[in-house]
């Protein structure tokens, strides 16, 4: 049994290094437009009205989908004063508890983001200034938020097999 959790915990690994890369890369697109639009701007007086729409979703979707890579590195804030002081048997049961509360409010996210995904897709939503279906921006939360939970639960198979087996 363990064997098979270690390896979709591997495969979840995959994922959130994939989410990251991409979460990275949106970063570097963000950066170009933003760098773009200020040379237009004060430059050359030629500011653009789309910039501001399109980094709003670019950032929604490298924070959702960089979510998974951010906990498998383990870069969420945790009070260390406690947390240091534990034994690491102590520690591993204190990962697992936060980890356990994390479910419920990630389907919750994934539940919601899904939805409005849905409504925007059916509904024909689009953005106001550039025009886009607003499906594809929503589609990050659900999918940000499934790799994340792919994590926690990949993160809590390791920490039961150290509680359990000291492995």
């Amino acid at each position: 049994m363990w064997n098979a959790l270690e390896r979709f915990a591997r495969a979840a690994d995959r994922l959130s290094r994939t989410g990251g890369v991409v979460g990275g890369a949106l970063a570097i697109v963000m950066m170009l437009t933003i760098g773009r639009e200020v040379i237009g701007r004060y430059f050359f007086n030629a500011p653009t009205s789309w910039v501001v729409e399109l980094d709003g979703y670019l950032l929604v979707a490298l924070v959702y989908l960089g979510g998974g890579y951010i906990l498998q590195n383990d870069g969420h804030i945790r009070v260390d004063l406690v947390y240091s002081r534990l034994s690491p048997r102590t520690r591993a049961g204190a990962d697992l508890f936060g980890l356990a509360l994390a479910v419920p409010f990630l389907g919750f996210v994934i539940w919601q983001g899904g939805l409005l995904t849905w409504y925007s897709l059916v509904q024909r939503d689009h953005s106001v200034v550039m025009d886009w279906p607003l499906w594809l921006p929503e589609l990050a939360v659900p999918v940000g938020a499934i790799l994340l939970l792919l994590q926690v639960l990949a993160i809590a198979t390791r920490r039961a097999r150290f509680l359990f087996r000291g492995e």
